[in-house]
């Protein structure tokens, strides 16, 4: 498992889950990481974008 740092559906950052941490939004399943046009990393789940 990691944590996601995502900011206007582009990922910031990530890390592996170590332990409890304030402001986060646990979501199940698996999230597809891809780049964009651009070279960000776009999330996706179930097939669609995650912001």
């Amino acid at each position: 498992m990691c944590i996601l740092d995502i900011d206007d559906g582009i990922i910031t950052g990530y890390h592996q889950f170590n332990a409890e941490e304030p402001m986060v939004e646990w979501v199940g399943g698996v999230m597809e990481l891809r780049n964009d046009e651009c070279g960000n990393i776009i999330a996706y789940r179930n097939g669609a974008r995650f912001i």
